[in-house]
């Protein structure tokens, strides 16, 4: 089971007014109702934002729960790098344009709570279970996220490879064949 929007930002120990506040900074719009002052001390306190009054990289880590993405663009990019530059044997390309990634993952936040750290070993884990197959049936970089069906729902294999990485059953396949290295 998911955790819901509240369960991830008190699991971080962050308050809705704390979360509130940061996001309003980040998306350069005033507060309402809440005592600043208080919440920048509290925040500081936590790490979230230094003695000069900036977010800190501790913000990063949670930029997938803010309505506007925060230095995404740098995970964005990671994630792509470990797409290989090259034309898969299905003759799509494994990278797919930014564009596409971001509006992926657009969706991918909006359904899912995994955090960039899971997102970015998971994959890494899957573009390297395909290379030991030479790419054959591996998904661009864009449908590993999200890919629409022909009625319409939508399916992640990146929230798969997530949820099989939080399960500790990521890796952990049975080596049910032989195989011989041959020189």
């Amino acid at each position: 089971m998911e955790k819901t929007f509240l369960d991830q930002i008190l699991s971080r120990g962050i308050s809705p007014n704390e979360f509130y506040f940061l996001q309003s900074i980040i998306n350069k719009e005033s507060t309402k109702i809440i005592n600043r002052a208080q919440e920048i001390r509290k925040l500081q306190s936590k790490g979230y934002i230094d003695l000069k009054f900036k977010l800190t990289d501790k913000v990063k880590e949670i930029s997938h729960l803010f309505k506007k993405s925060i230095n995404n663009e740098d995970f964005i990019a990671k994630y792509i790098e470990l797409f290989p530059k090259i034309k898969l044997p299905s003759g799509k390309y494994a990278r797919s344009h930014r564009t596409n990634i971001e509006a992926a993952f657009k969706w991918f936040f909006k359904t899912y709570g995994y955090d960039w750290e899971t997102i970015l070993k998971s994959t890494e884990y899957y573009v390297k279970e395909y290379e030991t197959k030479n790419y054959m049936y591996m998904k661009t970089s864009q449908y590993f996220i999200c890919k629409t069906n022909i009625d319409k729902s939508k399916e992640s294999e990146l929230a798969n490879y997530c949820e099989m990485l939080k399960d500790g059953t990521l890796g952990r396949e049975s080596s049910d064949y032989f195989s011989e290295k041959v020189v």
